[in-house]
């Protein structure tokens, strides 16, 4: 296949040949450039970047899925914040204007606080939880007091280390 245009023009980047690709055909394609992805992640930090997923970059508007309404309302009252930030990360390349926080369900990362944690329960700690939440007839309420009163045991030992 001979290539079209002259020579000596450098070769374009294959993202460039499909935003011209699907320009020429008038297919409304708004593709996220990697930059913007990784100044997003660069910007915000892991705890953000972890409750949000970039998607599309439009009219220098960023659109961004949120994990809860909650993250929803404090990134609105980070917006400016956020877009100095990711503006400079950018370095001038495809400034952003805005950013669109909208909600959405995503998988996220595994939460920090469902890890194991390195300072396992004793034996006595474990039997006194059991012996706490026995009377329980809820089996799924069980479990769950069981997770919390083992995490409020294991993160007071880790207090009491320091």
């Amino acid at each position: 296949m001979k290539r079209k245009g002259n020579p000596r023009d450098p070769l374009l980047p294959v993202g460039e040949v499909l935003r011209k690709w699907f320009n020429k055909r008038k297919f409304r394609v708004h593709f996220l450039d990697r930059a913007v992805l990784d100044g997003w992640k660069k910007a915000v930090g892991p705890q953000i970047s972890g409750n949000t997923r970039p998607y599309m970059l439009k009219d220098r508007v960023l659109f961004v899925k949120v994990s809860s309404s909650v993250w929803m309302h404090q990134l609105h009252f980070m917006k400016d914040d956020i877009l100095v930030k990711l503006n400079e990360r950018l370095g001038g390349k495809t400034p952003v204007a805005n950013l669109f926080f909208s909600i959405d369900k995503f998988d996220r990362p595994p939460d920090p606080v469902s890890r194991p944690h390195p300072h396992p329960l004793s034996d006595r700690d474990r039997k006194w939880i059991d012996s706490q939440v026995s009377s329980l007839r809820d089996e799924e309420l069980r479990e769950i007091l069981k997770k919390t009163m083992a995490r409020s045991l294991t993160s007071g030992k880790e207090r009491n280390r320091r």
